[in-house]
């Protein structure tokens, strides 16, 4: 489960972890995506698996997709998609 909150011009992004009866092996972190149409820009790569959350700073008033994905020895999972639409404060 994948939350996304904006205060200003960052973007809190919040996960909870999968469940182990889920899981391909042990975490070892977490990749996060910005989505572009067909493609994914990496914009993190969390090396500790106990962080469940990152700050994207500096974004413009826009619409913006992010995904979040586990990987563990075995790769990446299917990974967790979110959407939102900066404001104006």
């Amino acid at each position: 489960e994948l939350s996304a909150n904006q205060t200003g011009s960052v973007v809190l992004l919040s996960w909870k972890a999968t469940e182990m009866k889920h899981q391909r092996g042990f975490i070892r972190g977490y990749t996060v995506y910005l989505a572009n149409a067909a493609h994914l820009d990496l914009i993190a790569n969390i090396s500790d698996p106990k962080e469940q959350s990152y700050r994207v700073k500096g974004l413009s008033l826009s619409s913006y997709k992010f995904v979040v994905k586990a990987y563990t020895s075995a790769g990446e999972d299917a990974g967790s998609t979110v959407a939102i639409k900066m404001e104006m404060d």
